[in-house]
């Protein structure tokens, strides 16, 4: 791993040739700064929404092809108009 030297011969810090392998518990972001692994890579789940929580209520197997059309449709027309029939 070789530093980056800027314009005026100065080292940045962070920035690495991407020659080489990155160090354990560390990895190359796409603009090629060295990013320790615990602060990109957060453990957790998205966050469910709205939809997610009427959609698999309705359903009973879960994931299933027809629960992600719905859910597919919900997220499209909003929660709180998803599963009102409409008044003709």
């Amino acid at each position: 791993m070789n530093p980056i030297y800027n314009s005026k011969g100065m080292r940045v810090p962070g920035m690495f040739e991407k020659g080489g392998a990155a160090p354990k518990g560390y990895h190359f972001m796409p603009d090629g700064t060295l990013m320790k692994d615990s602060d990109h890579m957060k453990k957790g789940g998205a966050t469910k929404d709205a939809c997610y929580h009427k959609v698999k209520s309705r359903y009973k197997i879960w994931p299933s092809g027809y629960a992600s059309a719905a859910l597919g449709k919900c997220r499209k027309v909003g929660a709180s108009n998803w599963g009102n029939k409409s008044k003709k």
